[in-house]
């Protein structure tokens, strides 16, 4: 998984160490294999309490690009999108947002 933003699918807590605006991706890779091992980690993963486990691998990242002859089949934000090397990188100041000075 690699996310921009602390919640998942609304109330799944995959990356509790990262906010949308600190430039970063967060990447999270578990290592179980088993189809048992992984609904076991599950419960963890809803309320953040992963990164403490042993079988999974955290990093902090600025960008990652995958390379595949066949096309991926991603989930973006809830979409899936079907591509081929798909580069994912943080682009900071890439919106820019005008509020009324009273409402800061």
């Amino acid at each position: 998984s690699i996310s921009n933003s602390r919640y998942t699918g609304g109330a799944i807590e995959i990356a509790p160490a990262i906010r949308v605006n600190d430039g970063k991706l967060f990447l999270m890779i578990p290592e179980e294999t088993g189809t048992f091992s992984m609904l076991n980690l599950f419960p963890m993963i809803m309320k953040g309490k992963h990164l403490d486990h042993p079988k999974v691998r955290t990093q902090f990242i600025k960008e990652a690009q995958f390379f595949r002859l066949d096309p991926f089949l991603m989930n973006i934000d809830g979409e899936l999108e079907k591509g081929y090397d798909p580069e994912i990188k943080i682009q900071p100041n890439f919106w820019k947002i005008y509020m009324p000075s009273g409402r800061i």
